[in-house]
């Protein structure tokens, strides 16, 4: 009688256990999760000089708050202090010059966990493209680098970069496989827009991937922004 009672009593314990392990992995897969999700909140913005305006950040404070007040924004103000960004970070590049080559030519080798995203470089697109998750460049660059106020005012609103922006950033946050890069940008612009109260995106805005003119071949990553003028 001992005996049918053990065979009875030794299936139940190492079911108990087994249901146990898979609640403690549950657990730990969960746990990893959050503690994955937590470090992918932070953002660094680099910017050059011809977009350094407060007006153009305003949807990403908005959005994730400054690192000082308690968010997750960092602004570099200088590629040295790119050296220093923790792991899993975003890095949103906007008209960097040259100096981000070395930056970025590190990053490749050795921190392959910094997502980064490239907006109107003034190097040449090619020398950032492999370190970049995405490029956008944009067909009337001399237009976008004039400020809002000059003579003829600029091709794109600061109200519109901001929104762009932000986009870019969810675009590496929210990183979506099925879609290709154009189909998420543009569903991040629309998303971005909605946040900051916009009815639509603005007008005459159109994405498509950049084609060597030498060899005719389209960029996998490199996307460029065309632009309507007003009329």
């Amino acid at each position: 009688m001992k005996t049918m009672i053990l065979f009875l009593i030794l299936p139940l314990v190492f079911t108990a256990c087994g249901s146990r392990s898979d609640v403690d992995k549950t657990s730990e897969s969960a746990t990893s999760a959050v503690q994955k999700q937590k470090k992918l909140e932070m953002v660094y913005v680099y910017t050059g000089p011809e977009f350094n305006r407060l007006p153009l950040l305003a949807e990403l404070t908005a959005e994730y708050g400054h690192a000082e007040s308690g968010g997750s924004l960092v602004l570099v103000n200088s590629v040295t202090e790119l050296e220093n960004i923790p792991v899993e970070s975003i890095l949103l590049l906007v008209g960097a010059d040259s100096r981000i080559v070395r930056p970025l030519s590190y990053f490749s080798a050795n921190r392959l966990d910094v997502r980064i995203i490239t907006l109107f470089p003034l190097v040449d697109a090619m020398e950032v493209e492999c370190f970049s998750e995405l490029v956008l460049d944009v067909s009337t660059s001399r237009d976008l680098l004039e400020a809002e106020a000059s003579v003829g005012g600029s091709l794109v609103k600061d109200t519109d970069l901001a929104v762009l922006f932000l986009a870019a950033v969810r675009f590496a946050k929210h990183r979506n496989w099925n879609l290709n890069r154009i189909e998420q940008l543009n569903r991040e612009l629309v998303i971005s827009s909605q946040n900051a109260g916009r009815l639509a995106l603005p007008t005459g805005w159109n994405i498509t991937r950049f084609i060597d003119p030498e060899t005719g071949i389209r960029s996998r990553n490199h996307l460029v922004l065309t632009v309507a003028e007003e009329k």
